[in-house]
């Protein structure tokens, strides 16, 4: 029952943000009629503007324009780019899988690696604490950018040993999910660390060490769930940059991933797509804080799935 409930205040709050997504994307500074004029050196008459209108339903009220949206989306239609003429939801999926492959395999293998550099930095406290600081300092002292151009320098041009921009774009997508993962390993690491040395004041874990028990193994053997449920809570945010956050990865490897398309849709105004791929990341959001609630309620049973 608290599973159902949740999952209709779940639809509930992708209906508002629907509204929000329609709204913000007609609030352009610029129109998409005066951008697509402008950009084929077509004088903005209110006769072309008002052609152009009626041809994409703009000049009928928002409210219809909004439900019309919305039925296109139920039924699988997310409309035609402005700017490629192309349907919406092909253009999107089918740069899906390299931005998706890149936002969950660099949470994946950074979960992975915080959970033992944690687990490591709080049970000695030398060197691996050092080297969980040495991540969290690096990542906010260098930049994505500088980090992937010092990749393609040494690996691509100094010893040749990889081959960017000309072969697989499967070859850019490991490269950032690597690179990406050490970047956001080290704050996560910090906050595994953090919790399991939380666990060192609990009463039964005093009682454990008063019989013996190695602290090693009193951490994975009755600590590991309350730490996976802080890791969980630090990964949720890190979930809206699975889709189309990897914009400086997938420019800097020519990537086609749906960063490309998004930039050029807000750079051309292209309100159809900006606003289909707005719906698609509070869809996104909606459905993976959904699915965290309820392995959060498996992982800890106080916590009302």
């Amino acid at each position: 029952m608290k599973t159902l409930t949740s999952f209709l205040k779940g639809l509930f709050l992708i209906l508002l943000s629907s509204i929000l997504v329609f709204t913000v994307s007609r609030m352009m500074p610029i129109s998409p009629q005066q951008m697509l004029l402008s950009s084929y050196q077509l004088e903005q008459t209110p006769e072309n503007i008002a052609m152009l209108s009626e041809k994409w339903g703009l000049d009928k009220p928002l409210y219809i324009q909004y439900f019309s949206w919305m039925k296109g989306i139920i039924r699988g239609d997310w409309g035609v780019s402005l700017i490629s003429h192309r349907p919406i939801k092909e253009e999107l999926m089918k740069r899906l899988p390299y931005s998706l492959s890149i936002g969950m395999g660099s949470l994946l293998l950074s979960s992975i690696f915080a959970f033992f550099l944690g687990y490591l930095a709080a049970l000695k406290k030398g060197f691996f604490d050092g080297l969980s600081r040495f991540f969290t300092l690096f990542s906010q002292a260098v930049p994505l950018f500088v980090s992937s151009l010092f990749v393609i320098y040494f690996l691509g041009v100094k010893f040749g040993w990889i081959r960017f921009f000309t072969g697989s774009p499967w070859v850019g997508v490991i490269i950032s999910i690597l690179l990406i993962s050490l970047s956001t390993c080290g704050g996560l690491s910090r906050v595994v660390r953090m919790h399991f040395l939380e666990l060192e004041n609990k009463s039964y874990m005093k009682r454990l060490y008063a019989h013996g028990m190695k602290k090693s193994l009193i951490y994975l053997k009755h600590g590991f769930k309350p730490v996976l449920y802080g890791l969980s809570g630090a990964l949720i945010p890190r979930f809206s940059s699975v889709l189309g956050g990897s914009s400086v990865a997938e420019f800097i490897f020519g990537i086609p991933g749906i960063s490309f398309f998004l930039i050029d849709s807000i750079k051309n105004r292209d309100y159809a797509a900006i606003q289909s791929y707005l719906f698609l990341i509070m869809v996104w959001m909606s459905v993976i804080h959904f699915i965290f609630r309820i392995l959060q309620s498996r992982i800890d049973k106080r916590v009302e799935s």
